[in-house]
């Protein structure tokens, strides 16, 4: 998912994907281990970039994490190995609120779950 990858964390750059539903899945380059527990921030985030650094922190490399913000939800992968949202890591918006809490990881791939 190179299209996926940040550049610039002020200007978040992320791949949309419209109409994810049971039975689709994400590949990312490598290997992915998925939290499927959703992120619930203390305070609403002021900015996706704010959501993504938060949503990051303490997160391993190759490791995945999900969230809700601004009516959409948000997958972010600690893609480079540096702690919270930075430069290299991996960004994909799915439109409208999903819920991945039964969504897996194998070889690389997110799973929509039941």
């Amino acid at each position: 998912m190179t299209a996926a990858i940040a550049r610039n964390t002020n200007a978040v750059q992320f791949t949309t994907i419209t109409d994810f539903v049971l039975g689709d899945q994400i590949t990312f380059a490598g290997s992915l281990a998925f939290d499927n527990v959703q992120v619930n921030f203390g305070a609403t985030p002021t900015s996706l970039s704010n959501a993504l650094t938060a949503a990051l922190l303490g997160v391993p490399n190759n490791t995945a994490r999900w969230f809700i913000y601004d009516s959409n939800t948000y997958i972010v992968e600690n893609a480079d190995g540096v702690a919270g949202f930075s430069n290299g890591d991996i960004v994909v918006k799915l439109s409208g609120t999903v819920n991945l809490s039964t969504a897996t990881a194998t070889s690389g791939s997110l799973f929509a779950g039941a």
